[in-house]
């Protein structure tokens, strides 16, 4: 059996697919519906889940550290919205990670440099992968305006 959640994104809302395959079939359905696709509640119950919110909301308008929230966490996967006004990584040391990590900038803008020299400009739309154990860190976040983060660490 394998069990994937794929995010499904509705201008300021946030779904996400549940695709369930076993034995060659895949059944899948939007985890927040009101009545669950077949018996996925068992499922459900092992992730938590942010039924419905905006990602657009609930923004301090003063940012003194950036914000990390979790949206849904599971055995191979950690969804969190992340806010930034600023904000960078520390100026020493890389983040190095052991799950591979997929950012997605829905406002505002950020740079990644990466230990090998490379910068990622990215701007919003932008997504970026990055493998587990590539060393990175954000070296600028949009000044501004606040930059909001999808992250997707998964295995």
């Amino acid at each position: 059996n394998a069990i994937w959640m794929l995010p499904v994104i509705i201008p300021g809302r946030i779904s996400f697919l549940l695709v369930l395959t076993r034995n060659r079939k895949a059944r899948s359905g939007l985890i927040n519906e009101p009545e669950p696709l077949g018996n996925l509640t068992g499922i459900q119950q092992a992730v938590n889940i942010l039924e419905s919110a905006n990602l657009y909301k609930n923004i301090p308008d003063k940012l003194e550290e950036e914000i990390f929230e979790l949206l849904v966490q599971g055995e191979n996967v950690r969804i969190e919205r992340i806010v930034s006004y600023g904000h960078r990584s520390p100026g020493t040391g890389w983040y190095d990670q052991a799950q591979n990590e997929r950012v997605l900038v829905l406002k505002g803008n950020a740079n990644i440099s990466f230990e090998n020299g490379r910068v990622v400009d990215l701007e919003v739309g932008d997504y970026l992968n990055i493998p587990s154990h590539q060393k990175h860190k954000v070296i600028r976040t949009g000044a501004t305006t606040e930059s909001i983060w999808l992250v997707i660490h998964y295995r």
